[in-house]
């Protein structure tokens, strides 16, 4: 019976698809992002990106507040958690209520930011004076779960981006 019905959905092309978080709708701010009130400056940081990449897409602004225990609906916590992670690695968690991005140390926050940035939202930065923001009333984050551990411990940087803190 299972099988059948699995079989007429796909032919009538019914397909569930998870409910995706709203972080701007109609060029209004439906998130906020959180962080714990002991946030380390990585943390910081990466909410001062996201900020920055919502509002130059969309022109809303994501306020940024510090809880010790926020509300998971319509937020975007970064720096909560306990996964077991390397240093500059970063987990993934979204659903239609929100976001969560959960750093294993340094920089991971960072990079957890910017590859939702990058594969979510369509953004990239190709040196520190070329980005891509596309213009949007409407963010969107579909929802994903991953972990990301860097097998390197360290990269090296040339060129233009050496003046950009955010690189180093």
């Amino acid at each position: 019976m299972l099988v059948r019905s699995v079989a007429l959905a796909l032919v009538c092309g019914a397909v569930w698809t998870p409910e995706a978080f709203v972080l701007v709708e109609n060029g209004v701010a439906k998130a906020r992002i959180v962080l714990p009130p002991n946030a380390p400056p990585f943390d910081k940081r990466a909410a001062e990106i996201l900020q920055s990449s919502v509002r130059e897409m969309s022109g809303a602004v994501l306020p940024i507040g510090y809880e010790s225990t926020p509300d998971p609906n319509d937020s975007i916590e970064i720096g909560f958690g306990s996964e077991k992670l390397s240093i500059d690695g970063f987990a993934i968690h979204s659903t239609g209520t929100g976001l969560k991005i959960i750093s294993g140390g340094r920089k991971g926050s960072i990079y957890g930011v910017v590859d939702i940035l990058e594969k979510q939202l369509g953004c990239r930065c190709y040196s520190p004076t070329v980005k891509v923001f596309p213009k949007r009333d409407t963010l969107r984050i579909n929802a994903a779960s991953y972990v990301s551990n860097p097998v390197n411990s360290f990269r090296a940087i040339n060129g233009d981006f050496t003046a950009d803190p955010d690189w180093m």
